[in-house]
């Protein structure tokens, strides 16, 4: 309740930073997925690199946020070294001076380039110098140094065969579950594990994403008891899936829809005000998932522009608001009145209609 209306305070007012997307209505991590994509997608189009630092607090589930990073991009790596240096700094003043401090161990760096000859920055957090690693988890995915996303995939894959192996044992045959709750269990267990950050390692390789698919068609021939050698178009017309290529894509689809509708998203400009496309000639080689979204998008002949700008405000939580709730139906016996009184005298919504008409 206390937490309530304290968001109704800072949301009615402003006072919640634009960027803060954990545990916010209409906001959420793949937010800032698709934001450290997008960005590092441009850099690349426009023949630069990038350097991100990912920091990390010490005992940040019992103080504050727990993880976050900076970044920046350019085409000479010691101006980047030098301008990130000063950033780090200046993070470091101001977390020391609200009692924080950084885990040094936790806290790495990833240099994120498609050059065949490169050297490594050198940077230092509170007289300690970070390794620069080759890939980095943030909010639950892998970015690894060239955007592939291939450590991501085989990441996804050994936990849904843990998954798997939990769904194997549920259905068993001695004592095996419907096919219905096995299903339910497949999407809860293995599935969602597949679409998170669907919309951002879509953008891999299709022999990358591959991977994916022997664990799709598994988990389909678990729930549904079938044979291993049985069709695959078999397996997604019993169970109403569709294959995983067409699921990211809808995943995608959903997302440019709802972003389209929530102006305030700090996702919203990324993806609409400046679009891939308008940063390299050869934009194909540079794109994501969300950015060829809009070609289906067009082709499906869905106009952007009609979509409204969802922005309702809530009534205050500490409020009381009487609902009305007609009981008329009470005051009649059953046994003493017929269904179609039920259905057509009595019904509010056969009254609605009733004036409608007049």
């Amino acid at each position: 309740m206390v937490n309530d209306r304290l968001v109704h305070v800072l949301e009615s007012r402003d006072l919640m930073s634009k960027v803060q997307c954990g545990f916010r209505k209409d906001h959420s991590t793949l937010d800032h997925l698709i934001r450290l994509e997008t960005f590092i997608k441009k850099a690349f189009a426009r023949k630069k690199q990038v350097l991100v630092f990912f920091f990390d607090l010490e005992k940040a589930y019992d103080s504050t946020w727990r993880r976050f990073c900076h970044l920046r991009e350019g085409k000479h790596l010691q101006y980047l070294e030098c301008t990130i240096q000063l950033c780090i700094n200046t993070v470091q003043k101001r977390v020391s001076e609200n009692g924080f401090r950084f885990s040094v161990s936790k806290t790495t760096c990833v240099h994120f380039h498609r050059q065949r000859i490169y050297t490594e920055p050198a940077l230092n957090l509170d007289g300690q110098s970070i390794p620069v690693k080759g890939e980095a988890k943030f909010l639950g995915d892998v970015f690894d140094s060239k955007l592939s996303f291939t450590n991501h995939v085989q990441y996804i894959k050994k936990k849904c065969l843990k998954a798997l192996n939990l769904l194997r044992v549920v259905g068993h045959i001695d004592w095996s579950a419907d096919r219905a709750t096995l299903l339910k269990l497949y999407r809860t267990l293995v599935r969602s594990k597949l679409d998170y950050g669907s919309v951002v390692y879509g953008s891999a390789k299709k022999h990358v994403l591959r991977a994916l698919d022997p664990i799709h068609h598994q988990g389909l021939c678990i729930a549904l008891g079938t044979f291993r050698t049985s069709p695959i178009k078999s397996l997604y017309a019993e169970a109403g899936e569709s294959s995983l290529e067409h699921r990211r894509i809808k995943l995608a689809f959903y997302c440019v829809l709802k972003l389209k509708s929530l102006p305030r998203n700090p996702c919203h400009d990324v993806v609409f005000e400046a679009p891939l496309s308008n940063f390299s000639d050869d934009s194909k080689s540079e794109s994501n998932l969300v950015a060829n979204t809009f070609e289906h998008i067009k082709n499906a002949k869905i106009n952007l522009n009609t979509i409204d700008n969802l922005h309702v405000q809530c009534p205050p939580p500490w409020e009381e608001h009487q609902v009305h709730v007609d009981i008329s139906l009470t005051k009649q016996k059953k046994e003493d009145t017929s269904e179609v009184a039920y259905r057509k005298g009595n019904s509010p919504r056969a009254h609605r209609k009733k004036k409608k008409t007049h």
